[in-house]
């Protein structure tokens, strides 16, 4: 019994060091192109793009979750300023917020995007870390709820919407209803991605990237 428990250890230890390397392979590739833009997701899924922002003079924080769907308009999301000592934990904090908003949607079909790949190591592999133990534990129950979604590393050249939404949360100018009436920055980039959607656009049945 305890050979095949030392196997199956193996085992999973082998599969999570191989799905860590696929991603740092992937960052790799990334990195030696040119910058990333939004992708849309398939027909049917709705996008989180999540940031969180941390001010060097003020140490303010502020955390930032827009969903968007395949056209690239913006369906929902939140900005929030919260009390945290680190990125790692202002990253977690926010992954647990979205992945609450997700379930309270009561939508299917989500696909989460952020650009911390030191919190998509230690949910994919369950390890722990002692700063953020408790919020990842909060994390992986929040994923036993929700089967059909997934989430995935971006470069911040990706991320921009959701990294504008905080910095504009972080300074304080962002309105109330900025979801439904874009400040200008944020409609300018939205307009600037939007062109790029159609052509990204998958076909029903395909798989999220």
């Amino acid at each position: 019994m305890d050979t095949i428990f030392y196997a199956k250890f193996q085992e999973i230890s082998y599969n999570n060091a191989k799905e860590t390397a696929s991603i740092s392979s992937q960052i790799q590739r990334t990195r030696n192109k040119i910058p990333v833009k939004w992708r849309s997701p398939p027909k049917e899924w709705l996008k989180l793009n999540i940031d969180a922002v941390i001010s060097e003079s003020t140490n303010r924080v502020a955390i930032a979750v827009v969903i968007r769907d395949l056209r690239g308009e913006i369906r929902g999301g939140f900005a929030s300023n919260i009390l945290v000592s680190s990125s790692t934990m202002a990253e977690a904090w926010e992954m647990r917020e979205a992945l609450l908003l997700v379930k309270n949607l009561e939508r299917g079909k989500v696909i989460i995007e952020l650009d911390c790949l030191t919190l998509i190591e230690a949910i994919k592999s369950g390890a722990e870390l002692w700063e953020i133990d408790s919020i990842l534990h909060d994390i992986q129950s929040l994923q036993l709820d929700l089967p059909d979604y997934n989430f995935t590393w971006v470069p911040r050249e990706g991320n921009i919407l959701a990294h504008t939404i905080a910095v504009l949360k972080n300074s304080n100018v962002l309105f109330p209803s900025w979801c439904t009436t874009l400040p200008p920055q944020l409609n300018s980039i939205c307009r600037k991605e939007m062109p790029k959607v159609a052509a990204s656009v998958q076909e029903p049945g395909t798989p999220p990237q």
